[in-house]
């Protein structure tokens, strides 16, 4: 016969594997509910901050793409649906600028709760959306990008065009050489980011170009002074066709996330750069250097 002692031993061990199960799932659903509830107060303070932005109120808006607010994205996506349109938030615009894939399997993907709980647009290489680039023909321009890279020793542009023809193409991104920077298939301008540096984590990036002065300039993190410029009296684009985000085949699959682009058909005031740049480093909490 089974000794009693044994019988009770046996059940009371059951019921306290059985309580500490049921203590283990409380914890779990309460990190889980947690971890919603920042993110869902993250968001919050991205939409406001993005809401209250000083993006619109600066001149020569031409395209702002960013991930926060509903209206970015077609109703009701999910995580890890794929995006046939981002919808620019230029308001200004007669004709917005809104890049699109008809393709899907061309198609970037919408992720949730990446960074500081603001989406990302994700890209893996062979996706892109196709945009109207014709603004930055024969133009100044000032650009902001907010994005991470999935490889370092990659040619990863933000955007891009399908030439390879001086002063017919424009690239925005990271090179293969660890370089961040911009070109036109002539005369690049770029910088090294610092040590440190690493893959999937989120960056502020600022290039400008004057075309009254021929001046080219990147910042990385933002601050007061340029990391990286020159003048270059043969450098203004005469044509960008294939223009897109995500870059092309030939200049720069990009791969990694991209949660914010703003462009502008000027060189901006200093003021004016430095109060986009506030406000992209509060949103994404990125450290202006």
């Amino acid at each position: 016969m089974l000794n009693k002692q044994n019988v009770l031993y046996k059940a009371f061990s059951l019921i306290e594997i059985s309580v500490v199960l049921v203590i283990i799932g409380m914890l779990l659903t309460l990190i889980s509910s947690t971890k919603t509830i920042i993110a869902k107060t993250k968001l919050a303070k991205a939409v406001t901050l993005t809401k209250n932005s000083p993006v619109l109120a600066i001149d020569n808006l031409e395209l702002w793409l960013e991930t926060s607010l509903k209206s970015s994205f077609d109703e009701g996506i999910k995580d890890g649906e794929q995006i046939s349109i981002w919808y620019d938030q230029n308001s200004k615009a007669y004709n917005k600028n809104n890049p699109s894939q008809g393709t899907s399997s061309s198609q970037p993907t919408y992720r949730t709760n990446v960074f500081e709980g603001v989406p990302a647009v994700y890209f893996s290489g062979s996706q892109s959306l196709a945009f109207d680039g014709n603004f930055l023909i024969d133009s100044s321009f000032t650009a902001f990008a907010i994005g991470s890279i999935d490889i370092l020793n990659e040619n990863d542009q933000f955007l891009a065009g399908s030439n390879n023809v001086k002063n017919k193409t424009f690239y925005f991104g990271h090179r293969k050489n660890g370089v961040f920077g911009y070109a036109q298939y002539n005369g690049y301008v770029g910088y090294a980011p610092p040590s440190g540096f690493k893959i999937n984590k989120l960056y502020m990036h600022t290039i400008m170009f004057n075309k009254d002065t021929d001046e080219r300039k990147y910042w990385f993190a933002g601050g007061q002074n340029p990391d990286a410029q020159d003048i270059n009296t043969d450098n203004k684009l005469v044509s960008f066709n294939g223009a897109a985000i995500g870059g092309t085949s030939i200049n720069g699959p990009y791969n990694g996330n991209i949660l914010e682009l703003i462009f502008y058909s000027r060189a901006l005031k200093k003021s004016e750069r430095i109060d986009i740049e506030n406000y992209l480093s509060k949103k994404y909490n990125i450290a202006i250097e």
